[in-house]
């Protein structure tokens, strides 16, 4: 019997919080370098814990993939769209308690740093370059959130929920991220103390590219901070109706914003368009990359998108948005799915395909990788109004990594973002960053693109904040307009 996707495993057993490991149990003695470590590895491996959910949101939004299952069908109705809205009381806690948890577990590292002394203390190197990688994840996680949820808001600073005396207020969308940025911008300063300074912690291997030394890890947290700051761009431009993007019009994203993340991008070895190559068949092989690793191991977490046969399908629209024939991205990622769909009333909107590039269950999941920071950097180039390079870019993904002809060079908004969108869609397709349902909002595309079910359709883009996270605030609602 073939594996089900673990997507569909979590549906059927219903809406409970899927089973992630206490990886900080039991509690370690936070004196010693060993029982610091084993909190580090809690960080790392926590912060996967609810890709199943981020994946299978951000992809929905996006209409990429749907979660077909016959056992709960608020995952078309509500995540892809067909008529309902997503309410706060469905799903709210997947995708939010689990990202929280591990913010708290960062500040508990922070905080117990200082007090390691067993078998010795860190030094003042060794302990600004472990405060740097502890606010980079810090950062993911939060990234996490604000992806999912956008407009709803995200509370950040101090505890959250349950916090029944103060709980953190729950930011608006252009304060999220400049919480984000700031973060990013403080770990990547406790980096570069020391940046030849090798590592006093052991990362998972997914983070073998940037692992050796402070500086080198830098590069995993300026190619963060440059995804941030393009966030944060569009965040302060779609705050004022005057200044948003809309299908016709680039808007005024910040311009500040862009610029820092223009030089974050170019400040990170993960960004190597030269380096930009056809893809492997199979799982990723990206070697400037980062991934979320897994495996069978007792304890660990397998991949969430695994399996060949399950609820999870590319939606007809995908389908028909690649070059099927000459697409080399296309070939080594997908093939035939060779089972029905389990919901045959949404027979005409899914497509007969499934992905091939998560085959086994210790398939690691890019986090961040060239491919995408490439096109990160187009949307930037965009965003600054510089069509010329971001055509550039757009091309270097289009003809390295596709293998198609390419594409001619337009002096038109419009077309220069859309042509972006199309290479953007097939290039980071499932991965966890979720470019593609972010660049509908931050484009303003959600009416025109999100249509899958015509007038009745919602054009979801977003996780709303849960009903659990408003009963302890009384009037501690969104603090920014």
């Amino acid at each position: 019997m073939r594996r089900l996707a673990i997507i569909g495993i979590v549906i059927a057993i219903g809406c409970d919080t899927p089973t992630v490991p206490n990886y900080a149990s039991p509690n370690p003695d936070v004196t010693t370098r060993a029982g610091l470590q084993t909190l580090v590895t809690g960080l790392f491996g926590g912060t996967r814990g609810d890709l199943v959910w981020i994946i299978t949101e951000m992809s929905s939004f996006a209409r990429d993939a749907g979660n077909f299952t016959n056992t709960d069908p608020r995952f078309i109705t509500e995540f892809l769209g067909d008529g309902t809205p997503i309410n706060n009381s469905d799903f709210g806690v997947f995708g939010w308690n689990n990202q929280f948890q591990m913010v708290r577990t960062a500040d508990s590292i922070l905080t117990a740093l200082p007090g390691v002394h067993s078998p010795t203390a860190y030094s003042t190197g060794e302990r600004a370059q472990i405060t740097g990688v502890v606010q980079t994840i810090k950062a993911l996680d939060y990234m996490y959130l604000a992806e999912q949820r956008d407009t709803s808001g995200v509370p950040i600073g101090g505890d959250k929920l349950n916090d029944l005396g103060s709980p953190a207020p729950i930011l608006c969308n252009k304060d999220v991220w400049k919480a984000i940025v700031a973060i990013l911008d403080s770990g990547n300063a406790a980096l570069n103390v020391d940046p030849s300074d090798p590592l006093a912690i052991s990362l998972p291997s997914g983070f073998g590219s940037v692992s050796a030394t402070a500086g080198s890890f830098s590069a995993f947290n300026r190619a963060l901070a440059g995804k941030a700051n393009l966030e944060l761009a569009y965040a302060i431009a779609r705050s004022n109706a005057a200044t948003a993007p809309d299908s016709n019009s680039a808007g005024m994203p910040d311009n500040a914003a862009l610029l820092r993340a223009d030089s974050a991008i170019a400040a990170s070895a993960l960004y190597q368009p030269t380096q930009l190559a056809p893809p492997a068949s199979g799982p990723f092989t990206d070697p400037v990359a980062v991934y979320h690793s897994f495996s069978a191991t007792p304890g660990d977490l397998v991949n969430p998108v695994n399996g060949e046969i399950g609820t999870l399908r590319m939606l007809n629209e995908f389908v028909a948005s690649v070059d099927t024939a000459n697409d080399l991205r296309w070939k080594a990622k997908f093939a035939l799915n060779p089972d029905s769909s389990q919901q045959h009333a949404y027979s005409s909107v899914s497509a007969h395909f499934i992905v091939t590039f998560y085959p086994v269950v210790g398939s690691p999941i890019p986090i961040v990788r060239n491919e995408e920071l490439v096109l990160i950097r187009a949307q930037i180039r965009l965003g600054l109004g510089d069509l010329s390079g971001a055509w550039t870019l757009i091309n270097d993904v289009r003809t390295h990594v596709g293998g198609l002809p390419a594409e001619a060079v337009s002096a038109d908004y419009a077309t220069t973002r859309d042509a972006l969108m199309r290479e953007q869609r097939i290039s980071t397709v499932l991965e966890s960053g979720g470019d593609r349902a972010i660049a509908i909002r931050m484009y303003g595309l959600a009416a025109v693109v999100d249509k899958t079910w015509g007038a009745s359709d919602t054009h979801a883009t977003l996780m709303p904040v849960p009903n659990t996270e408003f009963a302890n605030r009384s009037s501690s609602a969104l603090s920014c307009p």
